[in-house]
């Protein structure tokens, strides 16, 4: 829970791991002082956006962990209103997303190989949706089978009108 200057007035244990920090240390802190430098526009605009907005705001950063390591997080900030419907806290959610993000990097990075080693070996690569009968063909399947993109029908029929009739 932040204040309205987003300071920590309230963490769970969740947060403390999150930070490696212990908890009761976080009270009284600047959230934004746990947000990696290159993300700080990025979180000083979801602050603003959640001052100005009733409405839950959501943005993804990087934390920098009091040991100096960091992790990716998304913050979550929605109004917590008093009896008189005024702001006066800030009920805000972190969530480690540091696994998933490791993941995504990996299947870039995957599909960057692949994407090398296909053009390297000038070959095609297709996909085949059985229950739709959706094929789907890369750019270099197009050139290999000398069709263009708009005369593709996109089914595995498309796909067999371009095999000699002996394969």
């Amino acid at each position: 829970t932040l204040d309205t200057d987003g300071k920590i007035v309230e963490a769970n244990l969740t947060a403390g791991t999150i930070l490696d920090i212990n908890r009761k240390m976080l009270i009284r802190q600047p959230l934004a002082q746990f947000i990696a430098q290159d993300d700080q526009e990025i979180f000083r605009l979801h602050w603003q956006k959640a001052l100005k907005s009733e409405m839950r705001q959501r943005c993804e950063v990087q934390l920098r962990k009091v040991a100096g390591a960091v992790r990716f997080v998304t913050i979550e900030s929605s109004a917590a209103l008093d009896e008189s419907g005024h702001t006066t806290l800030w009920r805000t959610i972190l969530r480690d997303i540091t696994e998933h993000k490791q993941a995504e990097e990996k299947i870039v990075q995957l599909a960057e190989r692949l994407d090398l080693a296909t053009k390297a070996a000038q070959i095609g690569v297709w996909d085949w949706n059985i229950q739709k009968n959706e094929l789907h063909w890369d750019d270099r399947m197009f050139t290999l089978y000398g069709m263009k993109k708009k005369h593709f029908g996109g089914g595995y029929s498309a796909g067999l009108s371009g095999v000699h009739p002996a394969d």
